[in-house]
């Protein structure tokens, strides 16, 4: 059966449909055999629609025949009995973009309190900017002329700021604003721009005699972006089920601007009773995972001998897929067009010297094709569905190789991405096959782990970017990949994912060097692990990773490698 929700859905688009077939109706009939359909120009006239869309896989969108509209000034019509016995069958679902954000009442449109908003968050960036005394790191003049070279775009850079100034205050800022825009009605899209412009407008009269820097503008709308949708959907998701103290703690911890205005507006999310027994949402697909577990780790490392460490990890992750029926038994395909897909999650790793490992993940895919072909539920389920789009996405990391004292930073790396994702899910008997990749470009600063070796082999310091001699990281391009598998059978799970990041240094827009020298890093990180779920929220598991690292400076070559076992608890809900 069709749930309220997707009803609804599908009158909207019929209306639309009835529309354009007011415009047509004087052109001649294409053969299809069946009733003629009744006159246009009455109120709500009866017309069938006999189209077809495939999905992959031929799966179909909406079956053939024709599907008819109730009308005032008609009689009913019949629909094939071919027709009626697929619909039966299947549970059909437009073609027709997804608003992720849900309410009773639709979200009204909050242009001036998104205006003031805005400004008053300028404006006590501003305040912030001139109190840090900026002076040092003014490079263009108080004229005319550096309004006009600005808009022009003739004095481009990358800064040389501190490594955590970026990659924290840029990504907070735009998160924010993006949250101000998505909670005030606006769509992804909408968000996305309000977000960008805010940042093109920082750099371009906020920090007015600095240069527009490019890695800025870059990281506030790439990371506000993936944040901020990634936080909205995961809020949404909690409030779309059952109103629960806990629900309503996580909701607001999660996404706290958007339960402020709901709070404000009165506006109330639309909830749907086919909820778990703690409350939450089954209409969509979404899992929020916690997990924690001891670890033992042999670290080695160029020059060095091998060294053993013990320490404990924790996790979270939220992934959710926004889509009405993902979890139900039918046939559908449909687009998504509002943010729908996205991953939020954070890894720690505690040591001997205190926080040894930061892995954090915002990525969400702004528009994407979803279609099913499942029969059953729970453990009889069978039949795949697919699902791909564009992905947006922000990380930040941190591990620290040499942690006992030899004197070397921790190695760190963040990311604005660029991408593509997509997940497949093989559903047999008391089983389910799941395949997974995201690749993406990517951008962002790398702490450069060679550094040390090569000005240790008297390298020339003149020869490496302004911000690797000042800050020890340079800016970078490069790709990313994420491959995953994991195979379910009964209260047995084993699983293996893998993640290659790829960086090379660039000289553009910065100081002119005596010269240049190569810099490149690479990362990589596997896991494989294997489980038991013995309750459906609580899985138990033991998990070997690898990590390998190295970094090059012109001839100077550093490497790290660490192998570790985790055994790991997980909450899933």
């Amino acid at each position: 059966m069709v749930s309220a929700t997707a009803a609804a859905s599908q009158g909207m688009w019929f209306a639309r449909t009835l529309a354009f077939r007011a415009r047509t109706a004087s052109r001649p009939r294409s053969r299809h055999s069946g009733p003629a359909p009744c006159r246009l120009g009455t109120a709500r006239s009866r017309v069938p629609t006999c189209q077809r869309f495939l999905g992959p896989w031929g799966t179909p969108i909406m079956s053939g025949g024709c599907v008819s509209l109730d009308c005032d000034s008609a009689a009913a019509l019949p629909v094939p009995a071919a027709t009626a016995a697929v619909a039966d069958a299947t549970q059909l679902q437009l073609p027709e973009p997804l608003a992720s954000n849900r309410y009773v009442h639709p979200r009204r449109k909050y242009w001036l309190r998104l205006t003031i908003e805005e400004a008053v968050l300028l404006g006590l960036g501003e305040i912030d900017y001139q109190v840090s005394d900026p002076q040092a790191h003014y490079t263009l003049p108080w004229a005319w002329t550096t309004v006009w070279q600005k808009m022009t775009w003739q004095k481009l850079g990358f800064d040389t700021f501190p490594f955590d100034n970026d990659q924290f205050a840029h990504p907070g800022a735009g998160m924010i604003t993006y949250e101000f825009a998505r909670s005030n009605g606006f769509s992804f899209a909408a968000s996305s721009v309000v977000t960008l412009t805010s940042s093109i407008l920082w750099k371009q009269f906020g920090e007015f005699q600095e240069r527009n820097f490019l890695n800025s503008i870059i990281t506030t709308s790439f990371a506000g972006v993936a944040i901020g949708e990634a936080a909205s959907q995961v809020g949404s998701y909690l409030d779309a089920g059952r109103s629960t103290p806990l629900t309503q703690v996580l909701s607001l911890l999660v996404d706290p601007v958007r339960k402020v205005h709901d709070w404000i507006d009165g506006a109330e999310p639309l909830r749907t009773t086919n909820v778990d027994a703690l409350g939450l949402s089954r209409d969509v697909g979404a899992t929020l995972r916690l997990t924690g577990g001891p670890m033992v780790t042999r670290a080695s490392s160029t020059g060095r001998a091998d060294r053993t460490y013990g320490d404990f990890s924790i996790g979270a992750r939220a992934h959710v897929v926004n889509i009405p029926g993902y979890e139900d038994p039918g046939r559908s395909s449909r687009w998504w067009d509002d943010g729908n897909e996205s991953d939020l999650a954070c890894d720690l790793q505690l040591g001997q010297t205190g926080l040894d490992d930061v892995y954090f993940l915002a990525r969400v895919a702004p528009v994407g094709w979803f279609t099913k072909s499942v029969a059953g539920k729970g453990e009889e389920r069978t039949g795949q569905r697919f699902w791909i789009g564009p992905t947006v996405g922000f990380d930040y990391v941190i591990h620290d190789y040499d942690r006992l004292g030899n004197g070397t930073p921790p190695d760190r790396f963040s990311t604005s991405q660029l991408g593509l994702e997509f997940e497949h899910d093989l559903f047999f008997p008391h089983g389910r096959l799941r395949t997974g990749l995201a690749i993406q470009g990517q951008f962002g600063p790398v702490q450069s782990l060679a550094l040390n070796r090569y000005l240790s082999n008297a390298g020339d310091v003149g020869l490496l970017p302004e911000a690797t001699r000042d800050q020890g990281y340079y800016w970078s391009w490069g790709l990313g990949a994420v491959p995953a598998i994991e195979l379910r059978v009964g209260p047995v799970r084993a699983g293996g994912l893998a993640r290659l990041d790829e960086f090379h240094g660039t000289y553009a827009l910065q100081a002119p060097t005596a010269g240049t020298v190569t810099l490149r890093d690479w990362a990589f990180v596997g896991d494989a692990w294997i489980g038991v779920v013995p309750t459906p929220v609580l899985e138990f598991a033991v998990d070997g990773r690898w990590r390998a690292r190295e970094g090059a400076v012109d001839m100077a070559v550093a490497s790290r490698g660490e192998r570790s076992i985790l055994t790991t608890a997980t909450l899933a809900f």
